[in-house]
């Protein structure tokens, strides 16, 4: 090797608009959803979204997706929210370390939770096989703080170095939390990719008003 010569690493990095409609989204395999106990991810419109019926009809099998490839224990993702009135009911998700385990037949990650209205925000941890309740699937890491606006345009960005996760909206930070402390600091995750998600809690709720008009997202 030359003397001169140095390595160079380039952080993975990845950008959409959700320009094409598809079910489920794929984007030429750039990304893996219809994951086991979840739901998919669509677009349509220029936005990406959720197809959950309602939580009253099952488990939380929120819908979701990730990021295919191979990443950063240290990344990040920020998306551009799409909301249409009236949107009700509902979460957007921001995921981190988004994995298939077990032969590929369970799904966990981290999901950042942002509540339609502001009056919740948190951090749950997926753990892998069904989602039926609190501790039983997934596990409740933080409670986030509510008081908040969400606004159709809106940037959040959810990022993940070391064991800290920051949540940030529009460039002003919501909450952040060192996973290594407090609740579920037992198991924490430091590998897998970035990834969206979506919740809806009644039928009443329409997927297709509150979703993600675009991402952006990396390794750090």
């Amino acid at each position: 090797m030359p003397r001169n010569y140095q390595l160079k690493w380039e952080p993975t990095y990845y950008a959409t608009t959700f320009a094409a409609d598809e079910s489920p989204l794929s984007e030429g395999g750039a990304w893996v959803t219809g994951l086991p106990d979840h739901t998919s991810v669509v677009t349509s419109g220029g936005s990406a979204f959720g197809t959950m019926d309602n939580h009253a009809n099952g488990p939380f099998n929120d819908s979701a997706a990730f990021r295919a490839g191979t990443w950063s224990g240290n990344h990040y993702i920020q998306g551009v929210v799409r909301k249409l009135a009236p949107a009700t009911y509902e979460e957007i998700e921001l995921l981190l370390c988004c994995k298939l385990i077990n032969g590929s037949s369970q799904f966990r990650c981290y999901e950042i939770t942002i509540a339609f209205d502001g009056s919740y925000s948190g951090i749950v941890r997926w753990d892998g096989g069904p989602m039926t309740d609190f501790d039983n699937g997934f596990t409740l890491i933080l409670t986030g703080p509510g008081g908040y606006t969400v606004n159709d345009g809106d940037t959040i960005r959810a990022e993940l170095v070391g064991s800290v996760i920051t949540v940030k909206i529009n460039g002003t930070t919501l909450f952040t939390h060192d996973l290594s402390t407090g609740l579920g600091s037992g198991t924490v995750f430091s590998d897998g990719a970035p990834g969206i998600g979506f919740y809806r809690s009644q039928s009443s709720a329409n997927n297709s008003q509150f979703g993600w008009a675009s991402v952006v997202l990396g390794s750090l």
